[in-house]
């Protein structure tokens, strides 16, 4: 859900059989409601991909400012996630969902209007605010709606559906940056969080748990964003020339400290985000590193495919949009296919080679060079890399599921969403650092020749955290085909290094799941996967 190409076939969400609240009336407009608040959030994430380069040219934004843009939307989803569902438990689950939808809503308002990059970085950190209210209770309500057989074919409906939204967001954004501006991504969001707000009011019944919790873990969430939020900002200042190399190193120093201190916390809560004794079982540990080294993967090489298209191929940004659907498409028609060969091969042998697909999609994927033909070098990488998702998708629900008891089935699922967006995190703090780096040394390398002035080339170099967005001093004009062939070669360059290291970090998931997880297939109908996402 968070940052761009967030699709819901691509985070495995477990829901407790428990029946909660009393029956409801109009399950249909439950189902509803969950639907238009999720796929408003996936249809928003996967369209903020195509807008990115956009965004840049529009506010002039640094590439460590495009990665706050994304990571301060992660950030506040990964670190409010659990508590999210807490909240829903203790106070309703349509009171927080209507808050989170409320919530997205006037983030997206203040989006849109952003005049500088800090409000709209400010928006998005709102945008993952909401999403962590609305993302456990969409599905809880769900669960709470529709009992026994009918609960699995209603969240199979909304996994369809909120695919299909998050299908037709980098088609939506393409369109509205042509005709009109990145803005209306955005914008298009107010009216309709309005209307689902109101239905959901209207038609809704008010869910709660039958054991309301007695404490709520809130220190633990803060302390949390803290943490990542120090470490992050350590990683992403540490990125830029102009940041002190010393305060980068105190925030990264601050941000492990006060992850180690919400350990001690967690370990100590009467009512804990992430109870310790599941950390020690080790099927559960390894399915959520091989989740950390499989979506870092997948989110890094997402993030910078559209800066590719654009800026290097000069796809138009409906074409941009476009080019990501095959990916989209592997993982919306193959997820389910791929859940049925679990009985028969078993989580382990899936979740090898599922990741190893992924590895090869990704090393397709430094293949092209400047002005490569679609078909012949991103198509086939995209098909390679959506397949190698979909054969992964159900097999890591289903081991998360596996790997705990069933009454702890929820809390489980729940930290490996938290997990998958904290890869998120990572993917553009961590794996962001290493482009801006790399990029930088391979623009030096280019504009090393007789025909770029000294003074040029430092202009140039002094804007290398900007990417492909570089703006020429007043008089070089002569040399735009020359600074601009060099930009894109040294952005190719960069790109191929992030394959390469996707294509590593995917076979590091391989390599964890064929050493931690068990190869049986799984036994009794209680650990059924459910093939959707939050």
């Amino acid at each position: 859900m968070a940052g761009p190409a967030k699709l819901p076939c691509a985070r495995g969400v477990a829901l407790a059989t428990q029946s909660i609240g009393p029956p409801c009336a109009s399950p249909g407009w439950v189902l509803a409601a969950s639907i238009m608040g999720s796929g408003l959030v996936f249809a928003d994430g996967s369209a903020l991909g195509v807008a990115l380069p956009y965004i840049q040219r529009d506010l002039r934004a640094t590439g460590a400012e495009l990665q706050w843009i994304v990571a301060s939307y992660s950030l506040l989803l990964t670190a409010f996630l659990l508590l999210g569902g807490a909240l829903g438990d203790r106070y309703g689950r349509r009171r927080a969902f209507a808050g989170g939808v409320a919530l997205f809503g006037a983030a997206s308002m203040l989006s849109a209007w952003s005049p500088s990059t800090p409000v709209l970085i400010a928006g998005r950190a709102l945008q993952g605010l909401g999403g962590a209210l609305l993302a456990p209770s969409s599905l809880a309500l769900i669960a709470g709606a529709y009992p026994g057989d009918a609960r699995g074919r209603a969240i199979g409906t909304w996994s369809a559906v909120t695919a299909l939204a998050a299908a037709a967001g980098p088609l939506i954004a393409g369109l509205l940056v042509e005709r009109a501006s990145w803005r209306w991504i955005f914008w298009i969001n107010v009216p309709v969080s309005a209307t689902i707000v109101i239905a959901t009011y209207a038609r809704v019944p008010e869910w709660r748990a039958p054991d309301r919790p007695g404490r709520i873990d809130v220190l633990g969430a803060f302390v949390a964003t803290f943490g990542l939020g120090a470490a992050a900002y350590g990683l992403i200042a540490g990125a830029s020339e102009r940041a002190s190399a010393a305060r980068a190193i105190v925030a990264c120093g601050v941000g492990v400290l006060a992850l180690l201190a919400f350990a001690r916390i967690e370990a100590r809560a009467p009512a804990p985000l992430v109870p310790p004794a599941l950390l020690r079982v080790r099927a559960f540990r390894g399915v959520n590193l091989l989740t950390l080294f499989l979506y870092m993967a997948f989110d890094a090489v997402l993030l910078f495919l559209p800066f590719h298209f654009t800026g290097v191929e000069r796809y138009s940004p409906f074409f941009a949009g476009a080019a990501l659907l095959p990916l989209i498409a592997m993982l919306v028609l193959f997820s389910r296919w791929a859940g049925g060969l679990i009985p028969r091969f078993g989580v382990r042998r899936l979740l090898v080679a599922g990741p190893l697909i992924c590895a090869a999609g990704f090393a397709l994927l430094a293949v092209p060079g400047v002005g490569s033909d679609y078909a012949s070098t991103f198509l086939p990488a995209l098909l390679v890399v959506g397949m190698g998702m979909a054969v992964s998708v159900a097999p890591l629900t289903t081991a998360v599921l596996d790997a705990v008891p069933s009454e702890q089935e929820g809390i489980a699922s729940g930290i490996n969403n938290a997990v998958s967006e904290t890869a998120a995190l990572l993917a553009y703090a961590a794996l962001g650092l290493v482009v801006l780096a790399a990029y930088a040394r391979g623009l030096a390398t280019e504009l090393t020749r007789p025909d770029v002035p000294e003074a040029l080339r430092a202009a140039v170099l002094d804007q290398s955290d900007r990417l492909l967005d570089i703006r020429l001093p007043p008089g070089a004009e002569a040399a735009a085909a020359t600074v601009g062939r060099a930009a894109a070669t040294a952005f190719v360059g960069t790109f191929r290094l992030l394959a390469w290291i996707g294509a590593a970090l995917a076979a590091a998931a391989a390599a964890v799941a064929a050493v931690t997880l068990s190869g049986r297939a799984p036994q009794g109908p209680s650990k059924v996967p459910v093939t959707s996402g939050t």
